[in-house]
């Protein structure tokens, strides 16, 4: 995960917040194999990271979840990840927007209640809204 500078690499970031949310999915029981069936997915629009202290050989991290955004009906949303050294200090911070994607239809769709539920469950941030 280094890079010629000796500190975490720029897309390990990205890489480490895209595994939480995946976890956190999974830990909820909406498993690739529930999403299979489901035909549903979720899909990135954009992902933009702020670099504030780099992260070094030997440092732990903590890698929290947020809900930003999210359109009435669960279609769209917007999630933050602060990303925190082992001493406490934040490292970057990841916003990403996104929508649940049929993989039938091929198209951008609003999930099932259950689904909606577990993103409205995230801590929200203190900017959160549903409008986009």
């Amino acid at each position: 995960d280094l890079d010629v500078n000796f500190h975490m690499r720029h897309t390990a970031f990205n890489d480490y917040c895209a595994q939480v949310r995946l976890n956190f999915l999974q830990d909820r029981g909406l498993t690739l194999e529930k999403m299979r069936e489901l035909n549903l997915g979720p899909v990135l629009f954009s992902e933009y990271t702020d670099f504030v202290k780099e992260v070094r050989p030997g440092d732990t991290i903590k890698v929290d979840l947020k809900i930003a955004a999210m359109t009435p009906d669960g279609r769209k949303w917007k999630m933050r990840h602060e990303v925190f050294r082992g001493d406490g200090k934040k490292a970057a911070v990841i916003n990403v927007s996104g929508a649940w994607f049929d993989t039938v239809k091929r198209s951008v769709v609003a999930p099932p209640l259950m689904m909606q539920q577990m993103f409205l469950d995230l801590p929200k941030t203190d900017d959160f809204t549903d409008q986009f």
